[in-house]
């Protein structure tokens, strides 16, 4: 019987020390959590060289306002401030956290010149501290002698302190702080560990997630609130070897990828493949798509392609989940498209569908090149009014002179429990579109020594064309010509404009072109009497602005290098053929060349009559030209006729060398 009462009371004495055993070993673990944070230390140290927290002495006042300043994150703040207080008791150590605190209200003293650092703190006190520290008022969210009501009601304390007084150690000052870094400030979700910087970093992950309208995304947790946005790029690896790419830019404040427009470009190659796997890449600038989009490897070498962003790559997964792709029931019938330019550097694209808009899922705008096969994919179009719509900037998906077709997709995904996605895709029929080509010009040579200025304007709608030139010349001056015609696309041949430049030279280096195309053959006529009027170049333009279908100025250098009397100037004859028309022959000394040009050019005394024929054709031994009666100007006029040769040769910068040679004069009297 005595050793049966012997055993009950030891056992009655294990279970009363169990609970104490319990929070001691809580404490130390909170305490070792707090030191590894920097926000507790110890009192000295153990014999094994571990820190000596003391967690069974009580806590001072002193000790109690240090750890809320730590909390606050505010030590740094408090070490480097010159705070005044009124008291006279405070420890050197403690006089920046207590001044930090004093300056901004968080504690006050126990009389006008003493702070009581020395006193011991109770748990009400304490956790007043500490809920202040959480972004909470007291007399206003609590009462800070009931201040456990509060702490209880957010998961920092668990019921253990309350009104009834008891011992209050620093071992409970370590339980409460670690327990308060993990509880959210006042009207968040955001922790006072994270509050303070000191959260773990997550492992970077992505994942495959589809929502409730069955659209599929790549979801990952990385922050790109602090890049200037993030690029996606997804290479898809199918069971048959091949593998498509897609590259998604975005700026949201987490990382993430829509998948339709990746599964339009693999349903584009073929039906009923399935992707193994996904290569994910996140890039931390979303201006990198376009970069990427212009550096691709030309092989298709993904890996050779990420080397030119290797420095901006913030993370890179592999998905091993299953997608099977399989042609949906549904049929795609593209009615319409349009595209709309904003005027603002945006366009919009619209696309009419045959019957209902599905409202799950996702509509995706493909468009593919003719020839090369290259293909751009924008991954959501809009549903408006029973249309589909999106703006993006312009010529994203078809610059201009391009052609090719464009196509809507749909897709709609189901993620099985297994992780496998089944991708149901649906494609509609193609609609050709060619975007017109940028207006352009440029000066080229021909193998014969001619220089033309060339436009890949198409004129095939015009009446014809004229087209109005401008030299402008490095001595300041300028001279002009023009031309008719009525080719697909406007050409100007320059003999005629620089044989004007050479019989009045005013310098010897063109610095400028500038050029302007008017829609009508016609034009040529009230052009040539506007010049004879004495307009100008801009007054002109100014007159035709309702005609003038592409204007040009070209930079490149032309330099001339003149040769007077070059060419010997034998006779002239002009004969009227009776249909309006004339002929021009000219003979010269010498063998007429093969290479170059030939024009001719008729000028007054008093130089305010001039006219200029481009070229004079080469034939028997003569040059020789038909053109409409009085080209030159009207029966009675004198005045002289000059030969001219131009042969031109272009650099590789660009520039234009000209050899210009002119013959005698013929004094002539138009008949």
């Amino acid at each position: 019987m005595k050793k049966a009462i012997a055993l009950i009371t030891a056992l009655l004495l294990l279970s009363a020390m169990l609970p104490a055993a319990l929070a001691a070993d809580e404490a130390q673990e909170a305490a070792q959590e707090l030191y590894a944070l920097g926000l507790f230390t110890g009192v000295g140290v153990n014999e094994d060289g571990t820190p000596d927290f003391d967690l069974e002495r009580e806590p001072t006042r002193s000790e109690a306002v240090t750890m809320l300043v730590r909390l606050l994150g505010k030590e740094a703040e408090a070490k480097e401030g010159a705070w005044e207080t009124p008291f006279t008791d405070v420890p050197d150590w403690a006089k920046p956290y207590v001044g930090y605190a004093y300056a901004n209200k968080l504690t006050f003293g126990t009389g006008e010149t003493t702070f009581g650092g020395k006193d011991p703190v109770s748990a009400t006190q304490y956790l007043t501290f500490v809920l202040r520290a959480l972004g909470y008022e007291s007399g206003t969210d609590f009462q800070w002698n009931r201040a456990w009501e509060l702490s209880d009601a957010v998961g920092m304390t668990d019921g253990r302190y309350g009104a009834a007084d008891g011992p209050f150690l620093r071992g409970d000052v370590a339980i409460i702080s670690r327990n308060a870094l993990y509880v959210s400030l006042k009207g968040g979700d955001e922790t006072l560990l994270e509050a303070l910087g000191l959260a773990p970093e997550a492992e970077p992950r992505a994942w495959y997630e589809t929502d409730e309208n069955g659209r599929l995304f790549i979801r990952t947790n990385l922050d790109s609130s602090k890049w200037d946005g993030y690029t996606i790029v997804v290479r898809s690896n199918c069971e048959n070897g091949r593998a498509f790419f897609d590259m998604q830019p975005g700026h949201g404040s987490i990382a993430d990828y829509q998948y339709a427009a990746g599964l339009a470009s693999l349903y584009w190659q073929e039906v009923g493949s399935i992707i193994l796997s996904t290569d994910v890449i996140v890039l931390d600038d979303a201006s990198l798509w376009a970069a990427l989009t212009e550096q691709a490897d030309p092989d298709g070498d993904f890996e050779k392609t990420l080397d030119s962003v290797a420095d901006h790559i913030a993370a890179r997964f592999l998905l091993t989940n299953r997608i099977f792709i399989e042609e949906g029931e549904e049929q795609l019938g593209l009615e319409s498209f349009s595209l709309i330019e904003n005027g603002d550097g945006t366009e919009t694209y619209v696309a009419a569908i045959d019957g209902e808009i599905n409202s799950r899922g996702a509509y995706g705008l493909l468009f593919r090149e003719r020839g090369s096969g290259q293909y751009v994919g924008l991954s959501n179009m809009r549903r408006d009014d029973g249309f589909l719509t999106n703006t993006c900037s312009a010529n994203y998906f078809a610059p201009p002179g391009s052609d090719g077709a464009f196509c809507v997709f749909y897709g709609e995904h189901r993620m099985e429990d297994n992780g496998d996605i089944i991708c149901r895709v649906a494609k509609s029929n193609d609609i050709d579109y060619e975007s017109e080509a940028e207006p352009r010009a440029w000066y080229e040579t021909d193998e014969n020594g001619r220089l033309f200025i060339r436009t890949n304007l198409d004129s095939s709608k015009w009446d014809g064309y004229t087209m109005m030139l401008r030299w402008n010349l490095s001595d300041g001056g300028s001279c002009r010509d023009n031309q008719p015609g009525r080719g697909l696309h406007p050409v100007f041949s320059i003999v005629s404009g620089l044989s004007w430049l050479y019989t009045e030279p005013r310098g010897t280096r063109i610095l400028s072109t500038d050029v302007i195309v008017l829609e009508g053959f016609s034009c040529i006529d009230t052009v040539v009497e506007q010049i004879d009027a004495g307009r100008t170049f801009e007054e002109i333009a100014d007159q035709f602005s309702s005609q003038i279908a592409a204007r040009f100025t070209l930079e490149n250098d032309i330099y001339m290098e003149i040769t007077e009397d070059a060419i010997g100037f034998l006779s002239f004859a002009i004969e009227y053929n009776g249909d309006e028309t004339e002929t021009y022959t000219a003979y010269i000394d010498g063998e007429i060349s093969e290479k170059g040009e030939y024009g001719l050019v008729f000028r007054t005394p008093d130089g305010k009559h001039r006219r200029s024929l481009s070229y004079i054709g080469k034939k028997d031994g003569c040059l020789s030209y038909t053109r409409d009666k009085g080209h030159f100007g009207s029966s009675g006029v004198s005045g002289t006729f000059y030969i001219t040769f131009c042969e031109h040769r272009m650099e590789d910068n660009g520039d234009v060398v000209l050899k210009v040679s002119r013959s005698n004069g013929l004094e002539y009297t138009l008949p």
